[in-house]
């Protein structure tokens, strides 16, 4: 069972490679068209983000060995790990996607589920973690960052 699906994912992640390449050689949409345009940060949301991440470290203070869940409101991906992971986590995100907090939250409103791409983001960390656990021994050998490479979707697709 291991081995197939390892050979099932060498296939697809050989297909995307493929395709990459012959998307290369196509003439390049206009920036308007591109995902890169329409949903990369500006110095205006950068400047939000990173006073949002200082609110929330600020809240931490003497409460960074708490549960996430426990400090946090409607946290799934966190569970059982240290509240203070959060901060680092979301920042690193916003470069792994190309993308502000504001493309899966709510500002200020953090617990809240309106937007689909807090659940997407969800669903990414367990296929993430499925994968490095199954495939890869339990190293982190698959991230965000294999596929999207700090765009809101990866470029293959």
């Amino acid at each position: 069972m291991k081995r197939t699906t390892l050979s099932a994912l060498i296939i697809v992640l050989a297909a995307l490679a493929i395709r990459q390449v012959s998307a290369s050689r196509l003439p390049s949409p206009p920036v308007s068209q591109t995902s890169q345009a329409r949903s990369s940060p500006t110095p205006d949301t950068r400047a939000a983000d990173a006073q949002y991440l200082a609110e929330v470290k600020q809240k931490l203070v003497s409460h960074e060995d708490e549960l996430a869940e426990t400090f946090f409101k409607n946290i799934e991906i966190l569970k059982d790990k240290k509240a203070s992971r959060l901060p680092a986590m979301m920042s690193a995100l916003t470069g792994l996607l190309g993308v502000s907090c504001s493309h899966c939250h709510v500002p200020n409103e953090w617990a809240r589920e309106d937007k689909p791409t807090k659940q997407t983001a969800r669903k990414m960390f367990r296929m993430i973690g499925r994968l490095n656990k199954e495939e890869f021994d339990g190293k982190n050998a698959v991230s965000c960052w294999t596929c999207h490479r700090g765009n809101p979707h990866p470029p293959i697709q």
